[in-house]
């Protein structure tokens, strides 16, 4: 499954890289990420606390004019809108944010863009009533209402099992995921067929 992310990082890569090092953008798909690791890093002074908060604003360039070819091909926007892009778009799919990083020296600039949890390898075995609350929560429904169809209390006990306990697998996804306590919360199930990539 491609992403929006998956160009806009290597297109990151291929803007920022040092081209006075004559060491290659490295590409690793593993089964859980994909890794693509650059020479040399940021420029001064970003450090990696920098890297941390997930909007990076340089005013100096390595290559312009590289930049600038990127524009004409509408890769880049050059406006340092690269990383609230990236973390805009994986919020959009529920999956991980995205990690950035450095060394102390500022010599290679890693990023790594992590599977979403359906993707995962680990797969748990559905009971009967985890299989009813996906099923119920194709139309987004709050966690009493989940409660309330399994017939048992709401206590944050049946709440960790029946609910939290699939969204941590990926079954079960939040209406409002950058405010997992929002008062108006509800939960949704969704099929891999319905995944949309942008």
């Amino acid at each position: 499954m491609r992403l929006a992310t998956d160009e806009e990082t290597l297109v990151n890569a291929v803007y920022h890289k040092s081209y006075d090092v004559r060491e290659p953008i490295e590409i690793r798909i593993n089964y859980d990420s994909m890794q693509i690791l650059s020479f040399e890093g940021p420029m001064l002074p970003i450090k990696n606390e920098d890297l941390a908060k997930g909007r990076v604003v340089s005013r100096f360039y390595r290559n312009r004019r590289v930049g600038d070819f990127l524009k004409e091909l509408e890769f880049t926007e050059g406006r340092s809108t690269g990383f609230p892009k990236i973390y805009r778009h994986l919020k959009i799919n529920y999956s991980p944010e995205p990690k950035f990083e450095t060394d102390e020296n500022n010599l290679h600039f890693l990023s790594t863009i992590y599977s979403h949890k359906l993707f995962a390898p680990k797969v748990i075995e559905l009971n009967e009533k985890e299989k009813r609350v996906l099923d119920f929560c194709k139309e987004p429904k709050s966690s009493r209402e989940i409660m309330e169809l399994l017939g048992v209390s709401y206590h944050s006990k049946n709440i960790n099992r029946y609910i939290s306990t699939l969204i941590d697998a990926g079954y079960l996804y939040y209406t409002n995921p950058g405010e997992v306590h929002h008062s108006n919360q509800k939960y949704f199930s969704i099929e891999e067929k319905q995944i949309e990539t942008t």
